[in-house]
């Protein structure tokens, strides 16, 4: 079995080790957790990851995960990876995506998951991204 790579960004610890339990035991997954968005594309293609998990928070500025989007769905070497945004903060998302970010999200790869965080629905809705990539040689 192909072990996947997910990268996920998420500055709450009890969320981020919760999700990377999942990850992990259930779906057999590598997870490497960051408590910061980066923006910096190299340092994300140093990762290598299959898929992102970026969480939506309080405390995160929005325009860090978008400028993070942006700069991950321009470069050649990670245009293809899927993106997740997660977390439930819809009437600031709306706002923002509405008014400065659509082109972006509503690029092919980008994702959207709610909360409250359903485990079960969101292990099925990674595996299902997953599952849709090309098989690593």
């Amino acid at each position: 079995m192909i072990t996947r790579h997910i990268l996920l960004m998420d500055k709450n610890p009890i969320i981020s080790d919760l999700l990377s339990q999942l990850l992990e035991e259930e779906l057999n997954m590598q997870v490497t957790v960051l408590g910061t968005i980066l923006e910096d594309v190299t340092e994300i293609k140093g990762l290598q990851p299959d898929l992102i998990l970026v969480a939506l928070r309080h405390d995160v500025i929005l325009s860090q995960v978008w400028t993070c989007v942006q700069h991950l769905k321009s470069d050649q070497a990670t245009k293809d990876i899927p993106v997740v945004l997660y977390n439930g903060y819809t009437i600031e998302l709306h706002e923002y995506y509405t008014q400065e970010c659509k082109a972006i999200l509503t690029q092919p790869g980008i994702d959207f998951i709610f909360q409250p965080l359903d485990l079960d629905a969101f292990n099925s809705h990674i595996r299902s991204l997953l599952t849709d990539l090309p098989s690593i040689i």
